[in-house]
């Protein structure tokens, strides 16, 4: 599955090729490029509505090894995964078995998913972000990247106070770019 999701051209194809394959996703949904799902248990894994996978995301439904190891027969373990509707997933991030991606949760870039995540969190390099924190987040990237953009994505069914809570810090952050991306 993994060459086919990099070399197929169009999003609507992606999420058509991990129907296919056994994967249960909703309408409105966004699969990026070199998006990896488990091949071995594909019908494990559950996306809903209007969900965003970026790039280079993995998705597993077990853990295992092909070697015969003590390690390997201690951690094996075949457990289901749910991103649930509006969820939004950066890129490079990775998700393991057992875990549920919350209604209208953001896990940020590079980010690994080890537990679920409720409904309406912010999730950044691996940890919850109070809206009242963003500013401060957005504050620190940039340091390292001083010409970054910054993406606020609004999903339906998103609270309008939390929306503007979080364009406002942008804003306040000093970035040079803030662009707005919507679901349809």
């Amino acid at each position: 599955m993994a060459i086919g999701m990099f070399w197929v051209p169009f999003a609507y194809f992606r999420v058509c090729l991990l129907r296919i394959c056994g994967v249960k996703i909703g309408t409105g949904c966004y699969i990026g490029f070199n998006v990896i799902i488990d091949s071995n248990y594909p019908e494990l894994i559950e996306i809903g509505n209007d969900v965003t996978i970026s790039h280079n995301t993995l998705i597993y439904a077990h853990t295992a090894s092909p070697a015969k190891s003590y390690l390997g027969e201690f951690y094996f373990q075949v457990k289901s995964v749910k991103v649930d509707n509006g969820a939004w997933i950066g890129s490079n991030c990775t998700i393991l078995p057992g875990v549920k991606i919350g209604k209208n949760s953001m896990i940020g870039a590079g980010s690994v998913v080890t537990k679920n995540i409720p409904d309406n969190q912010i999730w950044m390099e691996n940890r919850r972000v109070d809206v009242r924190a963003v500013r401060a987040n957005i504050q620190r990237l940039l340091a390292e990247d001083p010409e970054a953009p910054v993406t606020v994505k609004v999903e339906k069914g998103a609270e309008a106070g939390v929306v503007v809570d979080v364009a406002d810090a942008a804003r306040e952050s000093g970035v040079g770019v803030v662009n707005w991306a919507s679901s349809k």
